[in-house]
């Protein structure tokens, strides 16, 4: 204990009863606890007392207050987010996978388009789709990108590396809208959203199947780029860069998400693309065509290795610079030379690109200088008809 004094100055101080009483109450409890010791010194106008104080020592362990315990908390404890364990790499073959809808329809459904028609496209938020070249995926290539899409993980794997789709990937490849509002389907409608469905529906006079060419003949007799319009070449797109039916019928399921001509360049198209391709992946089985975005896989693969080995990427998102020729040649070039070949080594494809004429091209390497490059690719035997798909189990879109 450490004694300290209290000073206490005597004078002209009114006390009032309260204050007395409460003096004469601590001196009994100090005399009731034996534990105080006082004396009494005058001296002038001054009294000094002296009392014991307790005083906390912070060196003294008694009187430390010994906070709660901590629990140890292990690294397999601890919440992160679940990862499936990567699928094993499945190599380049001969064996080839066809699409229910092919991209010609696509194509074709910005081919021929008015001024109006075009500026309807371009107010949607798709203006990379009016500079589409391309016609057809390899079904080759087709395979072997989506054996080696793994939609758990929502990953590509390339061989000697892994990309990751995300919505910003998928913003980087289609330059798509990426909004605020989502793309949901018949079982998730927004209020007010049912119209929409309702008019798309009226100008095919209450048929119960829709297909893929009575749009076209709607997209093809409209030539304003009014909201039908708008609404039929949606519709056309999401069959090839969505989902489709395993029948002839188009999907019309996230018109549901539409209630006004302004919520389509403001949708998450991006996620609503993964969406569909995560479920159409799960859904496959390996001895059926497919339903879901095969063209944005393809897309996504070029756009992963630009990414990864050359040094300037080209202006604008990738569909707006990749050909049907390149695809053909890349499809050739990963047959020949496997996936591991030259890309992982950076040659040929960090110091040029398939697609420069001035450059050599990876199916350069073992061919004469006398060749000519047209001829290569014309007898290449990837190049034929059943590579070009335009649909499966509908001869009406033979027309188209």
């Amino acid at each position: 204990m450490e004694k300290k004094a209290i000073v206490v100055h005597k004078g002209n101080v009114s006390k009032s009863p309260n204050s007395e009483s409460i003096k004469r109450t601590k001196e009994r409890r100090s005399k009731s606890n034996n534990d105080r010791k006082s004396a009494h010194k005058k001296g002038g106008d001054i009294l000094y007392k002296t009392v014991q104080v307790n005083v906390v020592d912070d060196d003294d362990d008694d009187d430390f207050v010994q906070p709660p315990k901590r629990q140890k908390v292990s690294i397999a404890s601890i919440q992160t987010p679940n990862r499936q364990p990567t699928k094993p790499f499945v190599d380049y073959m001969d064996k080839k996978l066809k699409a229910i809808v092919g991209v010609v329809n696509l194509k074709n459904s910005i081919s021929g388009l008015s001024k109006q028609q075009r500026k309807a496209i371009i107010s949607m938020g798709f203006k990379p789709f009016l500079s589409l070249e391309v016609e057809t995926v390899p079904t080759r290539l087709a395979q072997w990108l989506l054996s080696n899409y793994d939609s758990d993980n929502n990953e590509l794997n390339a061989g000697n590396h892994t990309i990751k789709v995300t919505p910003s990937t998928v913003k980087d490849v289609l330059g798509i809208p990426l909004g605020r509002l989502p793309v949901n389907e018949k079982n998730k409608p927004r209020l007010g959203s049912s119209n929409t469905l309702n008019v798309w529906k009226s100008q095919y006079q209450n048929k119960s199947r829709i297909t893929v060419k009575d749009v076209f003949d709607q997209i093809k007799s409209n030539e304003n780029g009014d909201w039908l319009f708008k609404l039929n070449w949606l519709v056309v797109y999401n069959i090839v860069l969505g989902w489709t039916t395993k029948s002839t019928t188009v999907n019309q399921r996230f018109l549901n998400s539409i209630i006004k001509d302004s919520d389509i360049p403001n949708m998450n198209w991006c996620e609503y693309l993964i969406t569909c391709l995560q479920r159409t992946k799960k859904e496959w089985t390996s001895n059926e065509p497919f339903n879901g975005p095969l063209l944005f896989l393809a897309l996504l693969y070029v756009h992963g290795k630009r990414t990864r080995y050359l040094s300037t990427l080209p202006t604008g998102s990738t569909i707006e610079n990749v050909t049907n020729n390149y695809l053909i040649e890349l499809d050739s070039h990963l047959y020949e030379n496997g996936p591991f070949t030259d890309y992982e080594t950076g040659s040929p494809e960090e110091a040029c690109d398939f697609e420069d004429d001035e450059s050599e091209h990876p199916l350069d390497a073992n061919v004469g200088d006398d060749e000519e490059h047209s001829d290569r690719v014309c007898d290449d035997p990837v190049v034929e008809e059943e590579d070009v798909v335009v649909a499966v189990n509908d001869s009406h879109l033979e027309d188209v």
